[in-house]
């Protein structure tokens, strides 16, 4: 897998190029200025659609448009490059066929299982998106650590929690396993027949960790992890569908005392305060760090183990014209 990251502001132009040093496969913006909801685009979006993740609904157009060799293209959207020189910070990622990144369709079934094969690897984190023609919902996702409601296949929405059983049922030897709710409201999410999802599949290495830790409350606590860190996320983990975005963060950041979540809101202190030599520092907020919560994170970066040694991190910052 290749990581990068980087920073542009804000110039409204139509079709603005954000240069990367490769083509992504998958890309990630975030305006920092005014808190807005990131959006996202997968390789295999229409042409010049992207997504909100989590807080708002369905797909956008002028966003993220598409991508080339020298990166990604940016229409004139406040979410990803408005005429008003907001700060963005983007992720960049690609499958360089080192085995352990992954990015796919698949077609439900309506099923209440439904297996899908072709990843390459048991994945450590699955992300998946429902197809935009389709009445839409936030994106889903699982990792491999997590534990208790979860781990007997519950759904864990980006913008929320836990809420339901036959999502995203388990993590297998070549893929992974969906299902399809008894719950009407929640019955599309992960294997509506007829309709495509889109995934993204991780695998434990020198670009990709995720894992767990349990809330103690204290102010400045580091969460160890090895390596160069480029994107940090973190999610409190919740047994009903409550609002609890998860806190995500990039080194674009710098040390300011905040990390931003997933919807349209300004950015919350005391979340992922920085990046640190050992890991990643997290304040007293509930997001991250209420006493005896269990919590998500994964992390995308470089060197951080487990790996073949391989992996590439680059950071770039554009302060006009991309």
């Amino acid at each position: 897998m290749q990581v990068e990251t980087g920073q542009h502001v804000g110039d409204g132009g139509l079709n603005r190029q954000i240069a990367v040093s490769f083509q992504p496969d998958w890309v990630w913006i975030n305006n920092v200025s005014m808190g807005r909801s990131p959006v996202v685009r997968h390789k295999d979006y229409g042409a010049n659609l992207s997504n909100y993740p989590g807080f708002r609904s369905g797909m956008i157009d002028d966003a993220i448009k598409s991508f080339n060799v020298n990166g990604f293209i940016t229409g004139q959207s406040i979410y990803s490059n408005s005429i008003s020189e907001h700060i963005y910070h983007w992720l960049a990622l690609r499958d360089n066929s080192d085995g352990d990144l992954k990015f796919g369709t698949y077609v439900g079934d309506g099923n209440v299982l439904q297996a899908i094969s072709g990843v390459g690897f048991t994945p450590n984190f699955i992300h998946i998106q429902k197809d935009h023609v389709s009445p839409y919902v936030e994106s889903i996702w699982r990792s491999s650590t997590m534990g208790d409601s979860p781990a007997e296949g519950g759904l864990y929405r980006v913008e929320n929690g836990w809420v339901g059983e036959s999502y995203i049922e388990s993590l297998d030897v070549d893929g992974f396993t969906v299902g399809k709710s008894e719950e009407a409201s929640w019955a599309s999410w992960a294997n509506e027949d007829g309709i495509t999802y889109f995934y993204m599949a991780c695998l434990h290495g020198d670009n990709f960790q995720s894992g767990e830790y349990v809330g103690d409350g204290d102010d400045d606590r580091i969460i160890e992890r090895a390596g160069t860190l480029a994107y940090v996320g973190v999610k409190k983990r919740v047994s009903v569908a409550t609002q609890v975005a998860f806190m995500h963060r990039m080194d674009q950041s710098g040390v300011t005392d905040e990390g931003f979540d997933c919807g349209d809101n300004v950015a919350l202190a005391d979340t992922i305060q920085e990046f640190t030599g050992g890991g990643f520092e997290i304040g007293t907020h509930d997001r991250v760090n209420a006493v005896d919560a269990y919590y998500d994170w994964w992390v995308f970066g470089t060197e951080m183990g487990d790996g073949n040694g391989n992996g590439v991190h680059r950071r770039k910052m554009l302060l006009g014209v991309g």
